[in-house]
């Protein structure tokens, strides 16, 4: 019985897909490309270049408004800070935040 109640409890919930597996982490640093065909994008943080996925469920915002991912290439050379997920297909985008002051 444990183990077919730990079997529903590990199901997604309805409708929302599989829940991402990775390792969480952060990138502060100049928004450097966006290729919509791709959907990735590139922030050059002090030390190194770091291309991440961008889903359309990632949030995307620029102080309190919020935007679609297909904004940020209007953004290249802005303040960026990009919370991911580091999955076994690469780094997934969860949330990116776009400075609202001038770079």
């Amino acid at each position: 019985m444990a183990a077919a109640l730990i079997a529903l409890v590990a199901q997604p919930a309805p409708g929302r897909g599989p829940v991402p597996v990775g390792v969480g982490k952060s990138v502060v640093g100049v928004l450097a490309a966006y290729d919509p065909g791709s959907r990735a994008m590139t922030v050059r943080s002090e030390s190194r270049l770091v291309v991440i996925g961008v889903p359309a469920k990632a949030s995307v915002q620029q102080g309190p408004k919020h935007l679609r991912a297909e904004a940020l290439r209007d953004h290249i050379g802005a303040r960026v800070k990009v919370r991911y997920l580091e999955t076994s297909k690469g780094r997934v985008a969860e949330s990116v935040m776009i400075s609202t002051s001038e770079t």
